[in-house]
């Protein structure tokens, strides 16, 4: 019962750093959370200044474009090539912005604590706490094994039963061991 009682408490404690450690990732986790939100909003923020350049520059090449001051028909075709990759590259800056918008908008509602991360860390900060319940549980159960191991030898003791037969054979033989080695330590 005692060994059951040692190991118990060593689950105790295991089961406590299990519990502060999760602890700590929790807060990592809405640290790197709230991180994440800001670089999202900055990077949206980035994103309008690249759509309203790529509006720019598609304006730049149908205004090079409507000029029509080309030395030779292979400018005309780079001033249309120029418009088209303008065109094409506004379409994709704004196809990505509308996606990365969404993106920060959920994040944003979700806010610190919605993330995956700190849901995944209260979850697990929660699974250990749950150990470290059921850890001390564990204690109180061999503390009360003990007690009734200690009524039952002392019950046996009220009946008249002498202590080696009231002690299981281990018990027993440690008891008998003791009682020998008594008088050779008592005279060191």
């Amino acid at each position: 019962a005692n060994r059951g009682l040692v190991s118990a408490e060593k689950s105790v404690q295991k089961a406590k750093e299990a519990s502060a450690d999760a602890e700590k990732d929790l807060t990592r986790a809405r640290k790197d959370a709230a991180e994440q939100i800001e670089d999202m909003n900055r990077s949206l923020r980035d994103a309008a200044l690249s759509e309203k350049d790529a509006q720019l520059s598609l304006l730049e090449a149908r205004r090079d474009l409507a000029k029509g001051e080309f030395e030779d028909p292979l400018e005309r075709e780079r001033a249309v090539l120029r418009v088209a990759e303008a065109e094409q590259r506004l379409v994709n800056v704004q196809e990505d912005n509308k996606d990365l918008r969404e993106e920060t908008d959920a994040a944003n509602r979700a806010g610190v604590e919605g993330s995956d991360q700190v849901v995944a860390a209260n979850r697990r900060l929660a699974d250990a706490n749950e150990g470290v319940a059921e850890a001390e549980q564990s204690v109180v159960d061999a503390h009360e094994a003990i007690a009734e191991a200690q009524d039952a030898l002392n019950q046996k003791l009220n009946e008249g039963t002498n202590v080696a037969e009231a002690l299981s054979p281990d018990e027993a033989f440690y008891q008998t061991i003791g009682q020998r080695l008594a008088p050779i330590l008592e005279s060191y």
